[in-house]
């Protein structure tokens, strides 16, 4: 899986790149959109994950959260989503 930094990333050869089309997406706010998420890859407490994630990615963005480096974490729909995947493959540990 490519990582989720562009570090050691590499641009696709224009001639293979020009055959997909690139789209930029915001990132999702809405709590019930973030639910929606959730609930589609587990099916138990996604309310509270969904408060969780939105209350760190706040105080990320207020600078209250650092992370190994002491920079602000950047907080992703792709790392609730490897979050909740982990969560789910491993239910098991923690019941």
């Amino acid at each position: 899986m490519n990582p989720g930094s562009d570090v050691g990333k590499k641009d696709l050869p224009a001639n293979i790149k020009s055959k997909f089309i690139e789209t930029y997406v915001q990132d999702l706010a809405d709590p019930q959109d973030i639910q929606k998420i959730v609930s589609a890859k587990i099916e138990h407490k996604v309310v509270e994950i969904q408060l969780l994630y939105s209350e760190m990615r706040q105080k990320a963005e207020n600078h209250l959260l650092e992370d190994q480096q002491n920079r602000r974490p950047h907080l992703s729909l792709r790392n609730l989503s490897r979050a909740i995947s982990y969560i789910r493959n491993n239910q098991k540990l923690y019941s």
